[in-house]
């Protein structure tokens, strides 16, 4: 079927008010997601990216790859140079001062020039205005563009997308008029493209595949005549970008020979997993209904799986429809089809380029438009059913992207819907890990805490399968060591609000990870951490060191050696790290409010009023810099500033233990001692890791005679108050005569153990047996005192006295059994061992993994007590 002859072009006057329409209705369906915050690599694309904080480093975003902010290996496996797209980046930072508004703005509007010059593209293609105005909307309000929209990192796709449509837009003008000369200005929106997103150099196949659905009768031959001089500037354009490229990487490769992953996979499965895109990208565009943050592959094919079946079906369809189209001679649908995979080639050319998720929403972007034009090109339907049809479309489409966005709203909200999404990834389970830890150490919420454990060890059960060569899970070296460093600090922070205080679990797990990677510095930050909860304060710093020795670039290891300098009141070797901290991530919070606290320390309070209001601009809506501004004014003696600003930051936080604390030490100050204990009270409710929140209150509770409500906050303080030059004051405290309970002395025996001072500890588990001789759980830690002390008789002699006493408790039993078989007395361990078994499947602390592990291993000692006792 032939195209008709050219329809006379539609009147500037009427196409520019549909154009400026359809912009503006894309801007007002994605306008929600300007509330979101950053989320995934805006962490540290937009958020830690020094070179787009200011306009003064457009040299170095021109001459450097756009991901070279990164440390070194990092940066060495990414083949991305995006100039333009750093551009855009600062324009944002500027317009926002680093706001994520602004960004999302950024890319909305991007978006909606993007929609204008897709406008133009149909308009030109069907000389119809109102079935290119609704096709252009259908393409705006797409729900494949949510991820290229409401994400901030990905602003590349709108960008080069503008350029890509108005050079196909502007080609297809050269060839209407008459193809003479050479197609400059699609060259120049080319270059343009290019320079924001890698992707663009689709623009060359979409446009020769466009050049089929041209006006005017003629074949194959006619159609692309002019291809004879059309290639010239679009290959100029290609050579300088490449050598550009030479330059950027130092390579002749000019960056393309970078891969994120290293599939290891034979040539036959790499070949299929094409199959596997291309027919998954088909199935989307067709039906955009399957939506998906992470599309997970799998290292062997699975015939079982429906989205195989798809998949091929889907590619066997595009086929059909593209012989179909072929034989009845339909120019402009063979066009689209075609126009559809040339938007993919880049894709399917360089797989291994995409990182672990080979099919994302943003790789459509471009793409979406081969559907539209399919439909609003459908010669054999009327023109009004045609717009009908894209006007249904787009209302539809529209709901389903607006139904979308808040997905991207903020990184728990993404994850959480992930998880359900690919739930048989280990990636999604241990960053949704991440969020809800970082949750944790913001608000202690110990909810986040075990949701944050829950999704760590199930990303590291999905790890042991890939691990274990079960094919229907994929995972990377980076999943394995991120989900076992999770699990890591998961346990350190339980040991920060659980009695036992247990170190060693957490030491044990960091020390695993780093011998199985000693190429990352995190396992060491790790052991840096728990070392600091130890007290082992010049330990911490040579870990932190070390860390820093393999990743010069980790603002991790800067920010936890800044607050273990806090801690030890080296307020200037703090400032310095929180300062390198800073400058790895630029605009961060954290490190601002930090160093704010640092130069108030050392006695700089103009300098920390600078920088507190510097944060406090830069982050209207969070309550820490107007906290720092509240304690600064506190410390000029200007009580009614300080309690203006405290109320303000509590509106903004109310759960902001900080705040209250620093409301309770103005209070205090102003004679307000039952307000003043009232917000101290709501502080440590807030925070229960905090020893200056505990000590300070129950110091105050002590002098007003409150003995019985202030033991309680000072053994809180005791306990998480590691390497403080307070411990041995309130040793002394606590040696008199306070009146305090068994539990109270059991309590500070098990924070003395944790610490390793078991003389000290021994002495408080004496002192609470001297109030309550049955106490179980004394009697257990006497008896882990006793054998740590070389004492094996006492302590078989307490753990005898437990087994007895409390016979549901497992514990006492493997602890008896086991140092009865070390002294090789098998026969009596028999018994104890059995009993202990017999108690494992009671233990419902422990999940089935757990579990069965312990089996495994008191049944082995068992067996050796048999022998020995046989």
């Amino acid at each position: 079927m032939n195209a008709p002859p050219p329809a006379a072009p539609a009147p500037r006057a009427r196409t520019w008010p549909v154009a400026l329409l359809v912009a503006a209705l894309a801007a007002a369906c994605f306008a929600p997601s300007i509330r979101g915050a950053f989320v995934y690599d805006d962490l540290l694309l937009v958020e830690r990216n020094p070179v787009i904080t200011s306009f003064r480093n457009l040299p170095q975003a021109f001459s450097s790859a756009y991901w070279d902010f990164l440390d070194a290996e990092a940066a060495s496996r990414i083949g991305y140079w995006r100039p333009l797209t750093a551009v855009a980046l600062m324009t944002a930072h500027a317009l926002g001062g680093g706001q994520p508004w602004a960004f999302h703005a950024v890319s909305i509007a991007l978006h909606a020039a993007a929609a204008a010059a897709a406008f133009a593209l149909l308009l030109r293609i069907t000389r119809n205005t109102w079935i290119a105005g609704l096709g252009a909307l259908l393409w705006a309000v797409h729900p494949l563009h949510v991820e290229s929209v409401a994400w901030i990192s990905s602003v590349n796709d709108p960008l080069s997308g503008i350029f890509i449509l108005l050079a196909l837009e502007r080609h297809r003008a050269w060839v209407e008029r008459g193809a003479s000369g050479l197609p400059w200005a699609a060259a120049a929106c080319f270059a343009l493209g290019v320079l924001g997103k890698e992707m663009a150099a689709t623009m060359v196949p979409c446009a020769l595949a466009l050049d089929l659905a041209g006006a005017g009768r003629g074949g194959l031959r006619e159609r692309l005549a002019h291809w004879r001089r059309a290639w010239i500037p679009y290959a100029a354009v290609c050579v300088a970008y490449w050598l550009a490229r030479v330059g950027v990487f130092h390579s002749l490769a000019a960056g393309f020979d970078r891969s994120t992953t290293e599939f290891g996979y034979p040539a036959a499965r790499m070949a299929w997993i094409r199959v596997e895109v291309l027919g998954g990208a088909l199935e989307l565009l067709a039906f955009p209904l399957r939506l998906a943050l992470f599309r997970v592959h799998t290292p062997a094919l699975d015939w079982s799986a429906a989205s195989t079946w798809i998949a091929l079906g889907a590619c066997v369809a595009w086929l059909g429809a593209l012989v179909l189209a072929w034989l009845r001679r339909a120019w402009t649908q063979l066009a689209w089809l075609l126009f559809l995979v040339a938007s993919l080639a880049p894709l399917l050319a360089r797989i291994e380029s995409l990182g672990q998720f080979l099919l994302c929403d943003r790789f459509l972007y471009v793409s979406c438009l081969a559907v539209v034009g399919l439909v609003a090109t459908w010669e054999r339907a009327p023109l009004r059913a045609r717009a009908g049809l894209l006007a249904l479309l787009a209302v539809a489409a529209s709901a389903l992207s607006l139904r979308r966005i808040p997905v991207w709203a903020s990184e728990q909200a993404m994850f959480e819907r992930a998880i359900v999404e690919t739930p048989e990834s280990p990636y999604p389970w241990w960053s949704l890990g991440r969020v809800r830890i970082n949750a944790y150490r913001k608000g202690h919420d110990t909810a986040q805490l075990e949701g944050s454990l829950r999704a760590f060890e199930r990303a590291q059960d999905l790890c042991e399968r890939a691990l274990r060569g079960d094919g229907s899970v994929f995972a990377t070296r980076a999943d394995v060591l991120q989900s076992n460093l999770g699990v890591g600090y998961c346990l350190l922070y339980e040991a920060e609000i659980d009695e036992y205080r247990d170190w060693e679990t957490p030491r044990k797990l960091f020390e695993n990870i780093a011998a199985m990677r000693p190429d990352s510095e995190l396992p060491l930050v790790g052991l840096a951490l728990v070392a600091s909860q130890r007290g082992e304060f010049a330990e911490s710093e040579r870990l932190l060191a070390k860390a820093l020795s393999v990743n010069p670039r980790s603002a991790e290891a800067q920010r936890n050696l800044g607050v273990i300098s806090m801690q030890q009141g080296k307020w200037e070797q703090a400032r310095r790290a929180f300062e390198g901290s800073l400058a790895l991530r630029p605009g961060n919070l954290d490190d601002r409010v930090w160093i704010a606290r640092a130069l108030f320390q050392e006695g700089w309070s103009e300098r920390a009023e600078e920088v507190a209001e510097s944060a406090r601009r830069a982050f209207p809506r969070e309550a820490e810099p107007v906290v720092i501004l509240a304690a600064l004014a506190r410390g000029r003696g200007d009580s009614s500033r300080a309690l203006g600003l405290l109320d303000e930051a509590l509106r903004l936080d109310s759960k902001n233990a900080f705040a209250h604390y620093v409301r309770g030490q103005v209070l205090y100050a102003a004679n307000e001692h039952a307000a003043a204990l009232e917000a101290f009270r709501r502080a440590c409710d807030l925070d229960t890791t905090s020893f200056d929140y505990h000590y300070n209150l129950g110091a105050l509770l002590l002098q007003t005679g409150a003995r019985a409500t202030a033991l309680p906050f000072l053994q809180r303080a005791y306990a998480v108050g590691t390497g403080r030059p307070q411990l041995a004051a309130l040793r002394e405290v606590f040696a008199g005569e306070l009146g305090g309970t068994a539990e109270f002395y059991y309590a500070l025996a098990l924070s003395d153990n944790s610490r390793g001072e078991r003389e000290t500890a021994r002495a408080w588990v004496e002192r609470a047996l001297a109030l309550d001789a049955r106490m179980a759980p004394a009697h257990y830690l006497r008896g882990v005192l006793m054998k740590l002390s070389g004492d094996k008789d006492g302590a078989i002699a307490e753990f005898r006295w437990l087994a007895e006493n409390t016979p549901d408790a497992l514990d006492p039993l493997i602890e008896l059994a086991a140092l009865l078989l070390a002294q090789r007395r098998g026969q009596e361990a028999v018994p104890y061992y059995e009993r202990a078994l017999e108690l494992v499947a009671r233990q419902q602390q422990l999940d089935e993994r757990q579990r069965e592990f312990l089996r495994q291993r008191l049944e082995a000692e068992l067996a050796q007590a048999r022998a020995i006792g046989s």
